[in-house]
């Protein structure tokens, strides 16, 4: 489990959402405007400005052809959904949907939220990578390599600033689709399918590519792995053993073992959409998506001049423990994290307006979610306290 507290200080010229991926839950406080950046964190104290960490760059792919963080508001706001049956390029799924998930070899679930985009399609010469390596790449591996230099870009930084620096790679991560399917024909097996399929190489790929030089890693604990890197690479930055990081996660869907899994498993809703927070509430949806951001000292980026999308207040990270069952949350646990953020944090419960939530659209999830955040914010005073999840569908 984790919580991570963050603080917009401006509002951009168009409005972001700052979700997390699905994993645990994200905590923001409410936008204000001031006239100009500097000001807005002058009135801080030297102490913050020093300790903290913040947002410069933000970049994404994610269903339903959104392609920037503004696509993804404009997306919301519209109440759109992505949700559609698995795409023919990524497998074949009129050969493993059945109504009856009990059956062998078949799962109850034919769809999900995919990228609108041919994942396949990579400029691999552009980041230097010869043809018959960029085929034994992960689709992962290029689209991460994509999206990160449009995190740079959003930045202000150029290639050239970035290359050489003290800059940490940290990504989420626990699909290994494309590794599965090499791993079926051993013929194919070449000496870059372990480099090309590998987790560990997701960061260091980035690392490589761009000439980033410190730590790299790739962290999965499941659903929570992106935001575990965020607070791993808060952490690294105030420790010194970094100056700024990027924050990726990346899950594509291109082959159906995982999603077959997860389905016999009884983890997916056989609607292929989650309905959080709601009577119907049989499972969550599998989705795509590929993400990063950009984080750096606050002093730093006003220094620097960046633009400032948030600051990031306080993270905090913990684990179940022991429950009835390995995949089952504790809602004491979970209250646990919440307040050990808000406390890294220094911010008050009365703070918060909205919270994102984790929102896995389970019968047993959502409960404990929803009774650990009350045990931290109903005696709060003031309006009450708005939660959601960006995984459920419009109504």
């Amino acid at each position: 489990m984790a919580a991570t507290v963050m603080s917009p200080l401006v509002q951009p010229p168009d409005p972001l959402l700052h979700a997390e991926e699905k994993a645990g839950f994200t905590v923001f406080e409410v936008p204000y405007v001031n006239e100009s950046q500097e000001e807005s964190v002058a009135s801080s104290s030297t102490t913050f400005v020093e300790k903290e960490v913040c947002i410069v760059g933000m970049a994404c792919r994610l269903p339903g052809g959104i392609s920037s963080p503004s696509d993804l508001w404009k997306f919301l706001h519209e109440k759109q959904s992505a949700q559609c049956t698995v795409p023919a390029d990524r497998y074949n799924i009129d050969g493993f949907y059945h109504k009856d998930g009990s059956r062998a070899g078949v799962m109850n679930v034919d769809g999900g939220y995919f990228l609108k985009e041919d994942v396949r399609q990579f400029d691999n010469s552009f980041f230097g990578i010869n043809n018959l390596e960029a085929s034994y790449m992960d689709p992962q591996q290029r689209k991460l390599l994509e999206v990160v230099y449009e995190c740079f870009e959003d930045s202000g930084v150029t290639l050239e600033d970035m290359s050489g620096t003290n800059t940490a790679v940290y990504v989420g991560n626990f699909t290994v689709d494309y590794q599965s399917m090499q791993s079926r024909d051993p013929d194919y097996l070449h000496r870059y399918a372990a480099t090309g399929g590998g987790t560990s190489i997701m960061s260091n790929r980035i690392s490589h590519v761009f000439n980033l030089q410190g730590p790299s890693l790739t962290l999965d604990t499941a659903c929570s792995s992106s935001i575990y890197a965020l607070h791993h690479a808060v952490n690294a930055i105030k420790n010194g053993d970094c100056d700024g990081a990027i924050v990726a996660g990346a899950n594509l869907i291109t082959s159906p073992e995982q999603h077959l899994g997860t389905a016999k498993g009884g983890f997916l809703s056989p609607t292929s959409a989650c309905h959080t927070f709601d009577t119907s509430a049989d499972g969550y949806a599998r989705a795509e998506g590929v993400n990063a951001i950009y984080i750096k000292r606050l002093s730093s980026a006003i220094t620097d001049k960046n633009t400032i999308h948030a600051v990031v207040r306080g993270t905090a990270i913990n684990s179940n423990g022991k429950t009835p069952g390995i995949t089952l949350p504790s809602a004491t646990m979970q209250e646990v994290v919440v307040r050990r953020a808000y406390e890294n944090a220094g911010l008050d419960f009365a703070d918060t307006d909205y919270i994102e939530c984790h929102g896995t659209g389970t019968a047993v999830g959502d409960p404990i979610e929803v009774d650990a955040l009350a045990s931290c914010f109903a005696a709060r005073p003031g309006q009450a306290l708005k939660i959601g999840s960006v995984s459920t569908p419009p109504a």
